[in-house]
C-alpha cells in the first residue's frame, strides 16, 4: 500500500497525518518557519502540516486540509495581519486553535490577541520548548501565556474590574475557588494539578464545572473571569 502523506494545493505544501497534532506555521520569515518546523518535527505527538506567509493562503490550507493549531505571527505578507487571521479562524473554523508567536512583547498585543480569539501568546524571545508546550495546551482548549508578559497581562485585565455574577461566584465550592484563583494566576492544568496534588483529569473536571456554573463558554472566558475575580 502506498500512503500519501504529502498534498499540494495551489502551490501550498500540506503534510497529512491524522495521528499527530497538525500544526500550520503562518509567518512571513522562511528562516523562522524552518527553525520552528525542525523543532516541532522532533516531537512524537505533533508535526508541521503546512507553512505559509499570508492570511489568504492560510485560509485555503484550512479549507482543503486538516489543521489543529496555527502558529501565527502578527506581521504578515499582504494586506491582512495576524489579528485578521485570528478573527477569521474564530468565526469560520472553530476547531482550529490560534497560538501567536510574535516579536512584540508589549502587553497590548497579547491582550488584543486573546480578546480577538487567540488561545495563547508567546514572544520570540521565549525558549522553543514554550512553543512545544503551548501547542499541546491550546489543542486541549487551554490558554497558554508564558514568561513576563503573562503577569503583565493579568495585572492589566484585573484593572478592568469585575463584572461577574456575584451569586454564581458565591455558589462555588472552596476547591473550585482555589482552582479559579490558580487559573487567574496563569497556571496551566498540569501546574494546578501539581500544586494541589490532584490528577490533571480531576483539574479538567473542575474547570468544566466552573464554566458550567459561571455560564462561561470557553477557556478564554474562564481565564478572563478568573483574573477579574482574583482576591475575591
Amino acid at each position: 500500500m502506498i500512503q500519501i502523506n504529502h498534498l499540494l494545493i495551489h502551490g501550498l505544501s500540506i503534510n497529512m497525518n491524522k495521528e499527530k497534532i497538525r500544526v500550520m506555521l503562518l509567518d512571513d520569515h522562511p528562516a523562522i518557519r524552518h527553525g520552528i518546523s525542525m523543532a516541532i518535527d522532533l516531537e512524537d505527538d505533533m508535526m508541521v502540516a503546512a507553512e505559509c506567509s499570508n492570511v489568504a493562503d492560510a485560509v485555503k490550507i484550512i479549507l482543503n486540509g486538516s489543521i489543529d493549531v496555527v502558529l501565527v505571527d502578527i506581521s504578515l505578507e499582504g494586506g491582512a495581519d495576524g489579528f485578521d487571521f485570528i478573527k477569521a479562524a474564530k468565526e469560520r473554523f472553530s476547531s482550529v486553535k490560534s497560538l501567536v508567536l510574535s516579536m512584540y512583547d508589549e502587553t497590548l498585543y497579547a491582550e488584543k490577541a486573546i480578546l480577538t480569539g487567540a488561545m495563547g501568546y508567546i514572544t520570540k524571545k521565549e525558549p522553543v520548548q514554550d512553543i512545544i508546550n503551548g501547542i499541546r495546551e491550546v489543542v486541549k482548549g487551554n490558554l497558554f501565556i508564558p514568561g513576563d508578559i503573562s503577569g503583565k497581562l493579568i495585572m492589566k485585565l484585573m484593572k478592568m474590574g469585575v463584572d461577574e455574577n456575584a451569586d454564581s461566584y458565591k455558589g462555588l465550592t472552596p476547591r473550585e475557588r482555589e482552582i479559579l484563583r490558580l487559573i487567574g494566576a496563569g497556571n496551566s492544568p498540569a501546574e494546578i494539578a501539581r500544586e494541589l496534588k490532584l490528577s490533571v483529569n480531576t483539574v479538567e473536571t473542575h474547570r468544566r464545572h466552573l464554566k458550567e456554573k459561571l455560564g462561561l463558554n470557553t477557556s478564554r472566558d474562564l481565564f478572563k473571569y478568573a483574573i477579574k475575580t482574583s482576591g475575591s
